[in-house]
């Protein structure tokens, strides 16, 4: 699976397939770990349409408005993404990362 130390695309098989767990940092950013098969290259970029995955603590839920890698947290091991919101998160509290739909994507990607 060598490979998947260059890219790695999370399955999303089912509507609100959980990709990453984290917590709210601010009330509109939570840090989101995305566990990966084998260890990333190097920090990796993202490429996603944010509208297709939300930031869900199971009592509230809110729609993605960009994704940004935090390199300075980020391991090649476990790539932690900032998902920026509009609000309606609330500051602690554990989240998750949901698709919005089927077969969603989320390309994380550490080409050299």
């Amino acid at each position: 699976m060598l490979c998947a130390r260059y890219c790695y695309v999370p399955p999303t098989p089912v509507s609100s397939s959980i990709i990453g767990q984290g917590t709210c940092a601010l009330s509109t950013m939570a840090k989101v770990i995305i566990p990966t098969p084998v260890p990333m290259y190097a920090v990796p970029s993202v490429t996603a349409t944010y509208s297709d995955w939300i930031v869900s603590d199971e009592v509230n839920s809110t729609t993605v408005t960009d994704i940004d890698p935090i390199a300075e947290l980020t391991t090649n091991y476990n790539p932690i993404l900032a998902f920026a919101t509009e609000g309606g998160l609330t500051q602690f509290r554990p989240v998750m990362i949901r698709s919005k739909g089927a077969n969603k994507k989320l390309i994380l990607s550490a080409e050299i």
